[in-house]
Order: structure tokens, then C-alpha cells, then sequence
């Protein structure tokens, strides 16, 4: 009974970074089977949410340079080395070598497995921190804040209903048996979820390793030319997003970019990992997308 409850509540796929492979994955299959199951065996699919994902590398692991640049990170001379790496990522992937493409892009910022220091690291001081240019070069919204503390506590296993299993943050084997994924895009999976679903896809202002600038120009770009709304969501105006906080002042919160169920949205202030930089306003984000509610005030 409980099972067939459960069917008919909204379900929605979310996940962050990598998962913007797997999200749009997950989603689309339970939107091809539903074609076939029987009423009472549906999934409720109501949306899916993308957080500084990886959704098509091809498009988003290029245009770092400029990045880079204009926020102060890179000068003129580190910003043409760069566009230099983008040129060799292409290339690879124009060759059909995708790993070899991830190479390019490890030795370039990445640095899973290229021996430090990457490029980025040298010419930012930064290290390995890529994932939020507001924290010290010690930094890592990824793998230090209080939700990942918290997932490694009793209450979070039980919340998540893992039992004893404890929680890493971080799986290398895993990495290298996906080197050849990497930098292989989902746009097929992505275009069906766009045209009949609510999607929030959102970034961290302060991202770099999958900055604004980098999922909007994926958005924008000719991979993502089969979505009929393109264009229309081209030419949306972009919105201030406010909130309120617990003692009652206002938050700018972020800015978002609105077409019909398609949610666009930057977090500001927050880096990679949103919900653990910024809780209040991520908790804001994924209630007005539930909810319906708009995010211009």
C-alpha cells in the first residue's frame, strides 16, 4: 500500500557536479519506461534539478581563460595559455579520443591525476581549489562544510537510511573507470527533460571548475540547439531573486532566468557546493522550484 502511495507523489531527480550526467540519465530512462509500464507501475516524474553540473563538458570545459581573466584570477598572456589548452581539448575530442581530452583538461585545472602543481594552480595560487574563488587557496566547498560532517554522524545514516555504511567524499577507483566518460556530454538525454518537465539548473557564483559562465554558454550554445525553447530562453530577461531571512531582512539571494517550467539560476556568494556554502539561500532555491513559486520579487 505504502508503495503504491508513493507512486503517485511528484518525484524529482537532483544532484550536483558529476551528477549532471547522471541526473539527466536517470530522469530520461524513467521517462522512456513509463512509456511502457502500466498505470499503476508509473513514476511520477515531476522535474529534476542540476547543480554546477556537468551536463556537456564539450561546451562547458572551455572558455576558462576568459573566466579567469575577468575576475582577476589570470592576466592577458595566462588567458591565451589557456584558450591554448581549450584548443587541444577540442581537438581531442574532434579525434575521438575522450581520454585524451581529459588529460588535457586534468593537466590544464583539474588535477585528479596530473602530479600538481595543474596550470591553474600555478598561475592562481590557488592550488586545488577550483571550486569556490571567494575561500583560501586551502579551501574546498567540496569535501570540507557541516553537511558532509553531518553525513558521516549517526543522525545523517539514519536520515539517509544507510545504516552503518560510512561516507566518503571522495572514490579514485571510481574516477579512473570513468576517465573515458569524462568528457562525453548528455545533451540527448537533457533535450526530452527540457521539453517536457520542470528543470532547475543552477550554479555558484564563485564556481570556477563549472562556473556561470560556463553552464550558460552551454545553454546558449549550438550542442543544446534541439531544445525548441533556445531561443526564447535566449532572449528572457534575467531577475533579481530575493528572500527573506529568519529575523525577517531581505537576501539578495541570486539571480534567476525563467521560460516556462525551465529554471535558470545563480546563487550568489556560493562556490561548487551550494547547499553547504550558502544553506538558506539553497533551501530558498529548491522550495521556489518545488513550490512553483517565482523567484523575481
Amino acid at each position: 500500500m505504502m508503495m503504491k502511495l508513493c507512486r503517485y507523489r511528484s518525484f524529482y531527480v537532483t544532484g550536483e557536479s558529476y551528477a549532471g550526467k547522471y541526473v539527466p540519465a536517470c530522469a530520461y530512462t524513467i521517462h522512456e519506461q513509463n512509456k511502457l509500464a502500466a498505470q499503476d507501475k508509473k513514476i511520477n516524474l515531476a522535474g529534476l534539478s542540476i547543480g554546477d553540473g556537468a551536463m556537456d563538458p564539450p561546451s562547458q570545459f572551455n572558455g576558462f581563460g576568459p573566466l579567469l581573466y575577468y575576475v582577476g584570477m589570470a592576466d592577458a598572456s595566462e588567458k591565451a595559455v589557456f584558450e591554448k589548452y581549450d584548443t587541444k581539448i577540442q581537438a581531442r575530442l574532434l579525434a575521438d579520443d575522450p581520454v585524451g581530452a581529459y588529460r588535457v583538461f586534468d593537466e590544464m585545472l583539474n588535477g585528479d591525476e596530473y602530479p600538481y602543481p595543474t596550470y591553474y594552480a600555478n598561475v592562481t595560487g590557488m592550488g586545488s581549489n577550483y571550486f569556490n574563488f571567494g575561500q583560501s587557496p586551502t579551501g574546498s566547498s567540496l569535501t570540507q562544510n557541516y553537511f558532509i560532517d553531518w553525513l558521516s554522524t549517526q543522525a545523517g545514516r539514519d536520515a539517509m537510511h544507510t545504516g552503518s555504511i560510512p561516507y566518503h567524499v571522495l572514490n579514485a577507483t571510481v574516477e579512473e573507470y570513468l576517465l573515458a566518460d569524462w568528457m562525453v556530454g548528455v545533451v540527448d538525454f537533457l533535450v526530452p527533460l527540457l521539453e517536457n518537465y520542470k528543470v532547475l539548473i543552477y550554479s555558484g557564483q564563485l564556481d570556477i571548475i563549472l562556473g556561470a559562465p560556463l553552464t550558460e554558454q552551454f545553454l546558449h550554445g549550438k550542442r543544446l540547439a534541439g531544445w525548441s525553447g533556445q531561443a526564447d530562453f535566449i532572449a528572457a530577461k534575467k531577475s533579481v531573486w530575493k528572500m527573506q531571512l529568519p529575523k525577517g531582512d531581505a537576501d539578495l539571494a541570486g539571480y534567476s532566468k525563467v521560460l516556462g517550467k525551465v529554471n535558470y539560476v545563480v546563487v550568489r556568494g556560493a562556490g561548487h557546493m551550494v547547499p553547504g556554502d550558502q544553506p538558506l539561500r539553497a533551501i530558498d532555491m529548491i522550495n521556489r522550484f518545488v513550490q512553483g513559486q517565482p523567484f523575481s520579487n
